[in-house]
This record gives C-alpha cells, structure tokens and sequence, in this order.
C-alpha cells in the first residue's frame, strides 16, 4: 500500500536518519550525566532543599530525558523503516513497464451474432479480430 510519493519517502528517510543519530546522542549524554546539559535544566527550583535535594533532582530530571530522548529515536526508527517501505515500493513501481493505453479501458462487450441466443459462436481466430477492433473503436471515440 502506497502512500507517499518517492520525494517525500526519501526526505522522510533522510530525517529520520538524523533523528536516530541526534536523540540517540543525546539520549546517551542525558544517560551519563553530561554537565553541558546542566544549564537547560530547570534545578533552580530544588535549590533550596540543599545540596543533597539538587543532586536527586539533576539524578531525576536527566534520567527522565535520557529515556523520552530513546522513545523519540524509536520513534523515529518506526518513522525510518516506514520510509524505506515506501521508498521501495515507489522505486519498484517506477521500474515496472508501463501500462498500455488500451489496457486502461474496460474490455467492450462481445458481439452476439444472429441466431445464436447470445452466445458467440465464432470460429477460430475471429475474436481475437473483432476484440481489436472493438478496441480501435472505442479509443477513436475520445
């Protein structure tokens, strides 16, 4: 099932990528304790329970965001894989050999010959003949 054209599968493919990479980095920054965080997190609150509280709340504040930082990568690890389904189905349609016109219309009715009570009874080799040139008729009439 088809739902995104080849430009949007492939620039959806190309975040994603950069999504993984960047929240995965940060997610293990956040993981470590990494104090060039230190000044985007909001401790200024726990300041006054001392210098115990501060440190419990940093523990708290950076394991929280260390684990919505890897919900966001497989987030978009799941946005990657659906990008590379897409990608691959866009670039299997594009290598498919193309419809022919005659094919987009529905196939005309068979003729029914006289006296034979709506069953074509032809001999070999005819149908083929008059199908085509139902066909020929049916397309000169756009």
């Amino acid at each position: 099932m088809k739902f995104c054209g080849p430009l949007l599968s492939k620039c959806c493919l190309v975040v994603s990528v950069w999504g993984i990479i960047q929240m995965g980095i940060m997610g293990a920054l956040f993981y470590i304790h990494s104090l060039t965080f230190i000044e985007d997190m909001p401790l200024h609150h726990h300041a006054e329970h001392g210098v115990q509280g501060l440190f419990d709340a940093a523990d708290k504040i950076y394991t929280g965001v260390a684990q919505n930082c890897w919900i966001a990568t497989a987030m978009y690890l799941i946005t990657l894989i659906i990008s590379v389904w897409q990608a691959f189905l866009n670039d299997a349609e594009a290598k498919a050999p193309p419809t022919p016109k005659h094919a987009r219309y529905s196939a005309p009715p068979s003729p029914v010959l006289p006296g034979t009570m709506g069953h074509t009874q032809l001999p070999p080799g005819t149908t083929e003949i008059i199908a085509e040139t139902s066909f020929t008729e049916t397309n000169n009439r756009d």
